[in-house]
């Protein structure tokens, strides 16, 4: 079975809800039940785990702006 994953390790990622846009690298991918994907990421001095709907690749400088 394969499992397609849209980060990888290392990659650095941004929260969609974080209005400061602080930069978190992914450490670990977690596959769940039903080929769910999580993904640890590790910020400035934390790590904590989220789904792939709430992380992007892209920078939202308009809201880190206001």
């Amino acid at each position: 079975m394969e499992i397609y994953s849209k980060y990888y390790i290392g990659e650095i990622v941004y929260l969609k809800c974080d209005n400061e846009q602080k930069e978190h690298y992914i450490v670990r991918i977690i596959v769940l039940p039903n080929n769910l994907i999580m993904y640890e990421l590790r910020g400035e001095c934390q790590q904590n785990e989220y789904f792939e709907f709430e992380i992007t690749n892209k920078k939202d400088t308009l809201k880190a702006i206001l």
